[in-house]
């Protein structure tokens, strides 16, 4: 029987007793645990073995996925999860910033490969989304922690920024469970180059932080996924609960913005495709301030067009920049929804 199938409750790990099961990821396990010493709670994340990671990386649009590239297109696959453990926690043992969780020991035994982090109690992002008081501080305060770590020559990109890896507390914003950009063993055999993210929240496959967080912006004002029309993140707008014949019309596409998407799925990458179905943020929530319109749809490098189409734009080129707006609404006491 694999030593995964027995449950770590009870068990003492690293002079810890594990009191809980926190849950499970596509590719992990996460425990909660007290030392034996003083009670100080700690987490554990434990790679799943291979026979417990499923082909597709999880049924929630939220869920990690694991993908490899091949010409035309890209296939999931079942990424070593061991491997991609270690690499994650080197990547934020070695970034060392204080809005990264802290990660201690790891042990790399053949069959039960984990480390050790620190506990944080609270939700996460996700949470306040969804009971919508998730503001334009916790995101402009988001914006600036991101701001610092893209100047972090050790950190480069989170990769899998979403709401469920942003945990809010205590001990103030946390950013937990980077995703991978790169080779990496998988039981396809070794992939030259995988993606290991959220592709809800990054649709070109490409570690870009600043559309994830843009997507994250979107969810929180609206209450819906700009990429997931249809799946409410929130407790549904007004026009939702009206009735279907009340949902706002989508918005027509420039020719520029449809070029864009589809050179996207000529690559086989159709995660673009609901941009062309999207409808206008006013309408979702009517008396929305045109500031917020404006910064949600720049914030996804779209913008309303003198035609009054659905357009194409540069969006924000920087954290800081995208800081800096937050900053003005702020000043205005403009709500975020």
């Amino acid at each position: 029987m694999s030593k995964q199938k027995l449950s770590w409750l009870g068990l003492i790990v690293e002079e810890t007793i594990i009191e809980e099961n926190l849950g499970a990821g596509s590719f992990s396990f996460i425990f909660k645990g007290a030392a034996l010493t003083d009670g100080a709670a700690t987490a554990f994340k434990l790679a799943k073995a291979g026979d417990l990671v499923e082909r597709v990386s999880g049924s929630s649009p939220s869920a990690t996925n694991a993908l490899s590239f091949f010409t035309g297109g890209t296939r999931d696959v079942r990424p070593d999860c061991e491997e991609l453990l270690i690499r994650q926690f080197q990547k934020v043992q070695q970034t060392n910033d204080e809005a990264l969780v802290k990660v201690q020991k790891l042990s790399q035994q053949t069959g039960l490969c984990y480390y050790q982090m620190e506990y944080l109690p609270g939700g996460s992002l996700r949470s306040l989304i969804e009971n919508g008081s998730a503001d334009l501080e916790t995101f402009a305060n988001l914006a600036l922690i991101f701001d610092r770590l893209s100047n972090n020559d050790r950190f480069v990109y989170h990769g899998d920024l979403k709401p469920e890896n942003v945990m809010i507390g205590g001990k103030g914003l946390k950013l937990i469970d980077p995703g991978y950009f790169g080779p990496l063993k998988c039981q396809e055999g070794s992939m030259s180059k995988c993606a290991i993210t959220t592709t809800c929240y990054y649709p070109s496959l490409t570690p870009d932080d600043l559309l994830a967080f843009g997507i994250m912006l979107w969810e929180a004002s609206l209450g819906e996924h700009p990429l997931l029309p249809r799946l409410s993140s929130g407790t549904g707008s007004a026009e939702e609960a009206a009735g279907p014949t009340a949902r706002p019309a989508e918005m027509m596409s420039s020719d520029a913005l449809r070029q864009r998407v589809n050179r996207y799925s000529a690559l086989g990458y159709f995660g673009f495709e609901p941009l062309l179905h999207l409808r206008r943020p006013a309408s979702i929530k009517p008396g929305l301030d045109s500031s917020v319109e404006d910064l949600l749809l720049k914030a996804l490098r779209l913008k309303i067009n003198d035609q009054n189409q659905l357009d194409d734009a540069p969006g924000f080129k920087s954290f800081a920049e995208i800081h800096h707006q937050l900053g003005i609404l702020q000043a205005r006491e403009i709500k975020l929804s």
